[in-house]
């Protein structure tokens, strides 16, 4: 530990501290989002392979744990370290998705046909995010854009999963119209939401700062309030769906 940083501003020692932590726990998000896409491609011929299975998967995670160990060879504080984990967030973690693409190229009938599977959209989302976290090079909300797009995309997966779980418990299925309508305004909305981001980015608003610049564009506000607003909509009507159905469920059981 830096006892500089640590006794100067402690606040920003843990920001650097659990700042690379934080993209580490990506690496766990994404594998557990790519075992949603195995179990419920389950019937497909590559999502049923032992090889397609655990090859990614221990790849995954041996990149992530591997790289704990950097905080043993520089201090917290080092510009070297955060250049690693921004470099080891852009290769490494390209690696899952990488297996991914290959799982829904392969899939493709399944994604485009399957009218009560939404993991088309958790898949266009979460790669949206991950071509901006390539491409983040400043410090302004494209870098918040960039990991809103990857955790929604792995939010909307893990919903797809509970949608497609619930009847297997002898609950409900819930109607194919609310799944459409949650999913559709969960996901456009936040990509109205991020494509703001992206766009007030060009015109340097900062990250963290609440104030939008003078000098962005009436278009960019409209994409970056209207999207977060639906997309909020959207997460609210799944917590009542789920919520509903759970309570019906029980409601018959007893």
């Amino acid at each position: 530990m830096p006892p500089g940083l640590y006794h100067s501003d402690k606040n920003l020692f843990y920001e650097y501290l659990f700042w690379g932590g934080g993209h580490l726990l990506q690496f766990a998000f994404t594998q557990g989002m790519f075992l949603v896409y195995l179990i419920m491609l389950s019937d497909a011929s590559l999502a049923s392979s032992n090889k397609i299975t655990i090859l990614p998967l221990f790849i995954n995670t041996i990149l992530a744990m591997g790289a704990s160990f950097i905080y043993f060879v520089y201090p917290v504080d080092s510009a070297k370290l955060i250049h690693f984990f921004t470099w080891h967030m852009r290769i490494a973690g390209a690696v899952l998705p990488c297996f991914l693409i290959i799982l829904m190229c392969c899939n493709i009938r399944t994604f485009t046909n399957d009218k009560s599977n939404y993991l088309l959209h958790s898949f266009l989302l979460f790669i949206y995010g991950d071509v901006l976290g390539v491409l983040t090079i400043e410090g302004n909300v494209t870098i918040p854009a960039h990991y809103h797009g990857s955790v929604v995309g792995i939010t909307i997966a893990f919903m797809n999963f509970i949608y497609w779980l619930l009847p297997k418990l002898n609950f409900k299925e819930v109607k194919s119209s609310m799944v459409r309508l949650q999913i559709y305004a969960y996901s456009v909305g936040h990509f109205l939401h991020i494509t703001g981001l992206v766009w007030l980015g060009g015109y340097g608003a900062l990250r963290k700062v609440a104030d939008l610049p003078s000098i962005s564009s009436m278009l960019a506000r409209a994409c970056f309030i209207a999207g977060g607003a639906i997309s909020v909509i959207g997460g609210m009507l799944f917590v009542i769906i789920v919520l509903l159905h759970l309570l019906k469920g029980k409601a018959r059981t007893n």
